[in-house]
This record gives C-alpha cells, structure tokens and sequence, in this order.
C-alpha cells in the first residue's frame, strides 16, 4: 500500500509465469519489500509436485560486485565484491506444476523471526518467443 492510497499495488494469485519455453533457465531471488530494511526473506528450499515440467529448483552462489555510495564522490559508487545468490532450474517442458516454497524471516541482524511456506503454481507456455 501506498500512503493516502485505497488500493492494493498488486494482488498474489499464487501464480509464477515468466514467459519462459522449455531449453530455458527460471532463476528465482527472494526480496522482502521492508521500509527501513528491518526485516529480510531467504528462501531454504522447494520441492515441485511435477518434476518434469521443470529440473528441481537449486541455490546458486556465486560472488558478485554490489555498489555502495562513497563518501568521498556520491556520483562514482564504490563495487564491493560480496557474495550473491539466486534459485535455478532448468525448463523441461511445457506445462505447470505446484511449487511448495518454504522460506524463513529474518530480521536486521539476521536471526530468525520465524519460518513459513507459501504454494504457488509455476506455468510454462508450451511454444518459442511467440507464445
């Protein structure tokens, strides 16, 4: 919600379509839509009901270079390497399948607040680009 707004910014219908065809790759990255960051999402595991409409969903980590604002020029970010990482899996076929995403809450200083699951259905159009 925004303040002075009435209505929701979007609405969750527990549907996943990336406009995605088999041979490619779904990556997946949790983020937690928190004012003043006190609280943060990390994804622990999922488990999918149809195992051949996508390969099972795996962590990536990998080390990546993230900008931070420098004191000495605010118009030139620093990069500092810090490690990074996404969910992957690979598009077998057209289809859809029911993914069990179970994931934990984490506050600012990273203890966790609690640990939950959200169903989804994950949905891949049948054809190439033009579908």
């Amino acid at each position: 919600m925004i303040p002075g707004d009435t209505g929701p910014l979007g609405r969750n219908d527990s549907r996943l379509f990336a406009g995605l065809s088999p041979g490619d790759q779904l990556r997946l990255r949790e983020t937690a839509l928190a004012l003043r960051a006190e609280a943060s999402v990390l994804f622990i595991r999922f488990a999918l009901k149809d195992a051949g409409i996508v390969a099972p969903i795996e962590p990536e980590v990998r080390d990546a270079a993230t900008p931070v604002p420098s004191d000495d020029d605010l118009l030139h970010p620093q990069c500092r390497p810090m490690p990074d990482h996404y969910w992957r899996s690979d598009v077998l076929a057209a289809g859809a399948t029911t993914c069990t995403a179970d994931f934990a809450v984490l506050d600012r200083d990273g203890a966790v607040s609690g640990y939950f699951r959200w169903e989804t259905s994950i949905e891949i159009a049948g054809g190439g680009a033009d579908s």
